[in-house]
Order: structure tokens, then sequence, then C-alpha cells
């Protein structure tokens, strides 16, 4: 029988500015705090030889102490935030990035206060903004965010992010963005996209909104089939209403959506357009956790741990802010359009064990393209809703995941299949269409592998 799973760490939430400088005033309370949360390893074996290290101090390092192996012929040495969020190229002390990370999650400081807050430059203040977006943004590539279902109400609209006003400054480009709430849970999505015609926007419907879903909008032709792909779609003439007077339909909630992120953005004073698709997903995450935004970013650093230290066979990029960032950048690039050709096949060990046993005769890692037939709708469709299914879960014998597992496909309804059987398709015309060289070389190396 399931069980809920006991909370491993303790928790932050509530937790206020005063008791946090209290917590962590000095080098060896915010390695205690830290490990506390699962941020920082209490025990390490030698990268070297595989002995359990010991903890040693050495006045020398910002942390006051290091990692050592004993044995005579190794002593190999390394940082304690070795493998953690805190070692990713980066000398600041523990309690700095604690008090950035604690004033960034709750949104309360703009770049120049941080900067003045934690004594940083102005430019190591964005580029750790930046980073914590990039875990923002590997928290949805690991919990995509679908919302919806049976009962629920769905609001899309498009709004235009960047124009000039009234015809006065430089020329940009016009840049829109798609965008959904759910009235019940207050979720949202929002996509940046080049154009907003329904081969652009119903795709990105059916990615983000369950099937089931009441869809709300209002007229635009680009929505005129969703009844078709297995929603129920209600539309309001903003020509005539704000609120269709027979069927009850609004884009109230997500117009209201829009009016919070343009805020946003205007208090930031406007955002570079290469990191526009990284400030949407930071609004999407704060729309899931603004209530408690420090202890759940607590908790995606804790998940982006334990997944670069091989609990788990998914291989993430990520520079610290004192690394080559604007690679990183293209993350959310990859994440809004689709293109995941940042995504390698790894076998289940971890990055570290992977470049100890890279050689020089080690072959190629090969890229994928998101549409590649090698991904089954299981990897796209099935996995992440079936993971936060059991997310939450502990089991006592070995029958309880598997009668868990047949509970939850039993309860699952057929519209969810055949979304995921669709998106495989379209995935392969994509495919073909973006990437045939990809296609055409993928099925010359299987015929001569047969």
């Amino acid at each position: 029988m399931a069980a809920a799973r006991p909370n491993l760490f303790p928790s932050v939430s509530g937790l206020n500015l005063r008791t946090l400088v209290a917590a962590t005033s000095t080098t060896g309370d915010c390695i205690q705090w830290l490990r506390g949360l699962g941020l920082l390893a209490t025990n390490k074996d030698c990268p070297q030889c595989g002995t359990q290290m010991r903890e040693v101090n050495d006045a020398k390092r910002n942390d006051g102490k290091r990692w050592r192996c004993p044995l005579k012929t190794c002593k190999k040495e390394c940082s304690i935030r070795e493998g953690s969020f805190f070692g990713e190229g980066t000398r600041l002390e523990l309690r700095v990035i604690i008090d950035l990370l604690y004033h960034y999650a709750y949104g309360n400081a703009t770049s120049k206060n941080l900067s003045r807050e934690c004594g940083l430059a102005a430019e190591a203040i964005v580029n750790w903004r930046n980073y914590v977006r990039d875990i923002f943004g590997e928290y949805f590539l690991l919990h995509p965010a679908r919302i919806g279902g049976q009962g629920h109400i769905v609001e899309i609209d498009e709004s235009v992010f960047n124009r000039r006003k009234a015809h006065v400054g430089r020329v940009l480009d016009t840049q829109w963005v798609f965008g959904g709430i759910d009235v019940q849970t207050k979720e949202g999505f929002l996509v940046a996209v080049p154009q907003r015609d329904a081969a652009t926007l119903l795709p990105i419907l059916q990615t983000y909104v369950l099937p089931g879903t009441t869809v709300m909008s209002d007229m635009w032709a680009a929505y005129n089939t969703i009844n078709n792909i297995g929603y129920r779609h209600l539309t309001v003439n903003h020509n005539l209403n704000f609120v269709d007077p027979i069927s009850g339909a609004t884009t109230n909630h997500v117009e209201s959506m829009w009016c919070r992120a343009k805020l946003r953005n205007k208090k930031e004073c406007g955002t570079t357009r290469s990191l526009l698709d990284s400030y949407m997903i930071e609004f999407m995450w704060r729309m899931r956790f603004g209530e408690d935004p420090f202890e759940n970013l607590i908790s995606c650093i804790r998940e982006r741990c334990q997944q670069d230290n091989g609990d788990e066979d998914t291989t993430h990029i990520g520079v610290g802010p004192g690394g080559d960032f604007q690679a990183n950048n293209n993350l959310f690039d990859n994440l809004i359009t689709g293109d995941e050709t940042w995504v390698h096949l790894n076998t289940p060990e971890t990055r570290r064990d992977s470049m100890t046993w890279k050689h020089p005769s080690s072959p190629v890692t090969q890229k994928f393209k998101v549409q590649s037939p090698d991904l089954a709708p299981s990897d796209f469709h099935l996995f992440g809703p079936l993971k936060r299914h059991l997310g939450d879960m502990a089991f006592e014998t070995e029958d309880d995941p598997i009668n868990e597992l047949r509970n939850w496909f039993d309860n699952l309804d057929i519209d969810f299949f055949r979304v995921g059987i669709n998106s495989l398709l379209s995935r392969w015309q994509t495919c073909i269409d973006l990437h045939g060289d990809y296609v055409e070389k993928l099925c010359k190396s299987e015929l001569q592998s047969v």
C-alpha cells in the first residue's frame, strides 16, 4: 500500500530574513545549514581511488574546509562544494549566495538593490539571476507544465511583449507570446511564438493543456478547430462583450496574467530579446510556487544536484556564473521552441564518471533532435505525468508499485494515449521538415549496422 513519503529535510517554509541571517551567520553555520537541506554532501568518495575522503580544516580556502583522501598513495583533495550547486565556477562565500537566493526567490529586490545587499558587482548579479533561471528551466524539463483537465477551464490568448510606443524609438521585431491560465489552479504557461497561425498555436496548446479541458478564447481564427482536437471550446467576441452573455466565456483571467507578466518585465526595465524565453519560464515558475518561493527554489536546487550526481539518468546542461554562460542561454531557446539538439544520449553514469572514463578513442556522443524517431511517446508524453504521480509516494512491498501503476493506467482516459500517438506523428513530420539530413544519416547508420 502506498504511503506518503516522509520529509527528509527540514522545511524552510515561513523562514524570514532575520532567522535566515541568524542561522547562517558564520561559514561553519552555512555549511551545516546547507547540509541539513541536502545541498552539500556530508561524505564523499575519492574520485581518484574510491576511498571515503575525510573533511579537514584549511584556512586557505573560503569555506575553511576541504575533502582529502586518507590514502598515502593518493591524497587527492577537493572542495567541499564539489558536485553541488555552489561549486560550479564561483568563489563567492556561501553566506552571500544564500542571501542572494533568498532575496531573488521572493522577487523583492532589483539588480541594483541585490548588488548593494550582497556586495557584488552588477554583472555578477545578472549572471546569478540567469543561473537561477536555468534552474527554473531545468525544473520544467523534468516536470512539464500541464494544466486543465476534465472539469477545468483554461483561458488562452496571445500578447505582444515588445514594440515601439507611438511609433517612437528604434525599430523592433514584434514578439508575440502565446499563453494560458487554469482558472481553478491559477497555473499557466507562456511560450514565445514566431507567428500566430493554427499550425503554431494548436500544437503548443496540446502540449500544455490536458484533453477534456474547457478552453475559452477570443474569436481569433487560429482557434477555430480547437473543438476537433479533444477540447470543449467557448469563445467571446470582444467587439461586443467582455463576457459572453450566453456561454459565460471570458478571457479576463489570462488578460490579468499578461498584465502581471508585463509589469514584472517593466520593473526589470525591459528584457534582452535573447533572454525573453527565460523570463517567461521564471514567470511560469512563480505562478506555480509564488506562495513559498524560497523553499521551492531550495527543492529545485536539491533535485538538480541529485540529477548531476547520478541519482537519475538525465544529463543537464549547467555552467556556473563564472563560466561561459552565453552557451547556457540556449537552454531556454531549446525549451520554448522544441529544439532539443542539446540533449545527448549518455549511459547511466554520472557526468563526472563520463568525464573520467572518456579517452581519445571514445565514440562521439550521438545528438538527438527533439522530434527524433528514437524518442518514443513514453519519453516525451508518458513518463513525466507518471513520475509526478509516483513522486510523493513510498512503498512497503515490491507489489505496491506494480499495483499503483496498474491503478494509474486503469484511470487514464483514452484521449491521453491518442495525444501521445498524434504527437509522435507530428514529431516525425517536423523532424523530416526541419532536419532531413539528420533522418537521412540516422537511416544510413541503421542500415550499416544490419
